[in-house]
């Protein structure tokens, strides 16, 4: 999966992308009704040496397909396996602004979560 990252998911979409990025150390797969899968490969980070999984389901079935995306990359940040420069590609999806049917920004989301 991370030799091919565009078969997984498309060309443009987010797990692709961050398989491609993270050089084949981050696998993820997102699936039906809000669930998305993550493993790390062994290295350095606040997981110390060894690989990681990570499994996260969002309630409401990832309604308007924001919240997997935008949790998934919040655990990232805080287990800090991303750096700067790959932040800085997704920062569209690191908080993404809610929108009102006119396109008017009435809000935005935060992840508030301990590790």
């Amino acid at each position: 999966m991370t030799g091919y990252p565009h078969l997984v998911a498309g060309e443009d979409q987010f797990d692709s992308q961050l398989m491609k990025l993270s050089k084949g150390r981050i696998l993820a797969k997102g699936g039906a009704e809000g669930f998305q899968g993550i493993t790390i490969a062994p290295g350095p980070g606040k997981n110390g040496t060894f690989g990681i999984g990570i499994a996260i389901k969002i309630g409401d079935g990832n309604l308007g397909s924001r919240a997997r995306t935008f949790i998934t990359l919040a655990i990232l940040r805080a287990l800090d396996l991303l750096n700067e420069e790959q932040l800085r590609y997704f920062s569209d999806k690191s908080s993404p602004d809610l929108v009102n049917y006119r396109g008017i920004m009435v809000g935005e989301m935060q992840a508030v979560f301990e590790l």
